[in-house]
């Protein structure tokens, strides 16, 4: 007799697949309140919101994250319950990978409690290497507790499993739709709310995305003004956040006395201008003003993408705090101390300072008197009319000292006007990226980036022809630099452009510092992106507050020895070695690699200065 009932159940036919699907669709739901459940370590310290429409988007934004994140196993897991509609298999499935994911969020919650920032690929690398107990005190009693909240988790999605699966069984889950149906619209009016407050501004909302761990909210600011829920003069106005910031930046306020005799500052960046671009054949005027300036010859961004070579050159910081600055429409101490001292502003950019969003970070307290966008079809137009206004802001009266931001894109579009001379040929006429790869002949599109060059030179020196005239050029500290490289397969890779790697050709950009009454010289010591802000802020500012209260950098001159440099950007960060390039990505494997970008075997990531990095990135926090 019991041979044949186990028979039978042997036999038993698998669910329909509608029933399957609709288990699925509650167990997904049910993980959504556990994680909800769990995410309340990430509230323990945070200011909450005390606005009602804080309070509103918090009640939508973190049931809605979820509902997000639990579809990346809802997805795989439906899909084999349509193709394979096995009951074990697929509850088994959906119970370990639920089980991961809620691990993966309890380690996350703990990381953001002791270092205020999210998992990323070198904290995932510290765990999985083994490399975490050379820096943080991890004794047996943690891989213990680890082991038992793992162990927890795996019995509460096998309760939940078995739960939702008696109620779908009984015919309880029929409302199964429009459950899902409910959370669909917590998820859209979560992102709508966030959008509608990124356009107005409305700080105490954004900031509190911030919270939870690899948030992807839309903005909707040209639908938002086209729509009439916003207008466009009311989104420049920055809303302070309420209550108190998470950013703990500056350490200490900044102790500056304003000079008696100030110098004007100008800054000018080019975009993707590389390291080998600033001779006399490729920038001329450029090159002649390096012959009585400050040349860094081995200078790196913090970036290899713009918004991080802007922010580190801009902010002192690691590309890690850009999300955190942006939540909280933070500015830079360098532009907040310019302010104080009473600067006069002429910010100008060729291409859109909204995009990336320069305007709610840098210049986030001068964002309603500076123009966010110049108009031109061309790149080459563009920086035409930037060098236009900002020469027509040096014929204006004013009295005290200026700050002149110019910030050029037709290197970075590799154009130039159709009647400007071709100084390097051959020239390739039309890029297409299709047709990249180790074969293609690199000379051609190279040439086309240097005649941009050439021509964003011809500008910059319409500029430093127009100081000089008007005797302000002794009275004027001029910082050149690129926000990142550009690569044209030096390395015989395939790699093209910037943002693909961390090579020398995407990250290291010229650096001339024109210091009226400093003599010239060329310093061959290693230096970045942020050391500018912090030099900046000691010479020309005359602070006192030490530098590592405000910055991760350091002053451009001290040449005494140094390890490493820490370069980001979306999703990836590397450490710069003398003899190797360690790059991380959003995974947690890590790549080392030499100068030239060939794999070291059997290299492995430096501990200790991953633990360095690492509490670096959590101390502003």
């Amino acid at each position: 007799m019991r041979r044949s009932q186990r028979t039978a159940s042997r036999s038993e036919p698998s669910p329909p697949r509608r029933v399957l699907l609709r288990w699925l669709g509650w167990f997904l739901l049910a993980n959504v309140g556990l994680l909800c459940l769990i995410s309340i370590q990430y509230f323990l310290n945070a200011d909450l919101p005390q606005t009602v429409r804080g309070r509103v988007f918090l009640a939508l934004a973190v049931p809605g994250h979820w509902a997000l994140l639990g579809l990346l196993p809802y997805l795989p897991l439906a899909a084999l319950a349509t193709l394979y509609p096995r009951r074990r298999v697929v509850m088994a499935s959906a119970v370990t990978l639920y089980a991961l994911l809620a691990l993966v969020i309890v380690i996350d919650a703990r990381v953001y409690l002791l270092y205020r920032f999210h998992l990323n690929g070198m904290v995932l690398n510290l765990l999985s290497g083994g490399a975490v107990a050379q820096i943080l005190p991890v004794e047996g009693q943690v891989f213990a507790i680890a082991g038992l909240v793992a162990l927890a988790l795996l019995l509460a999605e096998l309760l939940m499993a078995r739960l939702v699966w008696a109620g779908v069984a009984r015919g309880r889950g029929r409302l199964g739709l429009p459950a899902l149906g409910l959370m669909a619209l917590i998820v859209l009016g979560g992102q709508f709310a966030y959008a509608l407050a990124d356009a107005r501004q409305d700080t105490a909302v954004t900031r509190i995305v911030r919270f939870l761990p690899w948030p992807q909210m839309v903005r909707m600011d040209n639908a938002l003004d086209r729509w009439g829920w916003v207008a466009k003069r009311a989104r420049l106005a920055i809303e302070a956040p309420t209550g108190e910031r998470r950013l703990r930046y500056p350490l200490e306020p900044l102790a500056c006395r304003p000079p008696r005799e100030p110098l004007n500052l100008l800054m000018i960046l080019i975009d993707g201008w590389r390291f080998d671009m600033a001779t006399r054949e490729v920038a001329p005027h450029l090159w002649r003003l390096s012959q009585d300036s400050l040349v860094f010859e081995r200078h790196f961004s913090s970036g290899n993408a713009t918004r991080f070579g802007v922010f580190g050159l801009m902010y002192g910081l690691y590309s890690s705090y850009w999300n955190g600055f942006l939540g909280e429409r933070r500015g830079p101490v360098l532009v907040d101390e310019l302010l104080r001292q009473q600067y006069r502003f002429s910010i100008h950019g060729s291409a859109r300072l909204t995009s990336p969003e320069l305007d709610r970070t840098v210049f986030a307290a001068v964002r309603a008197r500076i123009p966010l966008e110049t108009p031109g079809e061309k790149a080459w137009g563009r920086d035409r009319q930037i060098t236009d206004d900002f020469l027509a802001f040096l014929g204006q009266p004013g009295t005290g000292p200026f700050f002149g931001w110019l910030f050029y894109d037709s290197s970075h579009a590799f154009t130039f006007p159709p009647d400007y001379p071709r100084y390097f040929s051959p020239i390739l006429n039309g890029i297409n990226h299709m047709a990249l790869d180790n074969q293609y002949d690199a000379t051609p599109f190279l040439n086309r980036y240097k005649n941009a060059v050439h021509f964003v030179d011809s500008q910059v020196g319409r500029v430093l022809d127009e100081l000089d005239a008007r005797g302000l050029l002794e009275r004027t500290v001029i910082v050149v630099t690129g926000d990142h490289g550009e690569e044209f397969n030096e390395n015989r890779l395939n790699y093209w452009g910037h943002n693909g790697n961390f090579s020398r050709w995407q990250t290291q950009s010229p650096l001339i510092v024109h210091w009226p009454g400093k003599p010239p010289r060329t310093y061959s010591h290693l230096t970045s992106h942020l050391d500018v802000a912090p030099t900046l802020l000691r010479d020309l500012l005359d602070c006192t507050t030490p530098i590592d209260r405000y910055s991760s950098g350091r002053h451009l001159l001290d040449a005494s020895q140094r390890p490493y440099l820490v370069i980001g950007n979306w999703d990836n960060l590397a450490i710069r070695q003398p003899d190797r390039i360690t790059v991380f990505n959003e995974l947690g494997h890590a790549d080392v690699v030499d100068q030239d970008y060939r794999e070291i075997p059997g290299a492995k990531p430096d501990a200790a200065i991953l633990g360095e990095i690492i509490k670096e990135m959590g101390r502003f926090r």
